[in-house]
């Protein structure tokens, strides 16, 4: 799977575990439902309520690592915004240096 060749969380490789131990139980569960005459369908119910549980877990997880990433995001910006600022206040010093030099006359 492509989800699996990403960096996990410890949180999203748990609930990616069990997500795939409970996709396995699924296909388990279909092949003894169909086996059964489509008899019971409780496990298969069960296990199909397992996995909404854990894609919604999972869902959580990338959520909540998406603001984070946000917010570092937002850091950098406002630090660059910051050394943009006093970069420019420092060409207005410099170029006000450089008047006062050119300008500035002794006798």
């Amino acid at each position: 799977m492509r989800f699996e060749s990403t960096k996990l969380t410890s949180e999203e490789s748990r609930i990616f575990d069990e997500l795939k131990g409970n996709i396995q139980s699924l296909i388990n569960a279909e092949d003894i439902f169909i086996d059964s005459d489509f008899v019971n369908k409780n496990k298969v119910v069960k296990y199909i309520s397992k996995i909404k549980y854990n894609l919604s877990g999972l869902s959580k997880v990338q959520l909540n690592e998406g603001r984070k990433q946000m917010s570092i995001s937002k850091q950098a910006i406002d630090t660059v915004e910051l050394f943009t600022q006093i970069e420019i206040y420092f060409l207005v010093f410099l170029a006000l240096i450089i008047q006062i030099i050119v300008m500035y006359n002794p006798k």
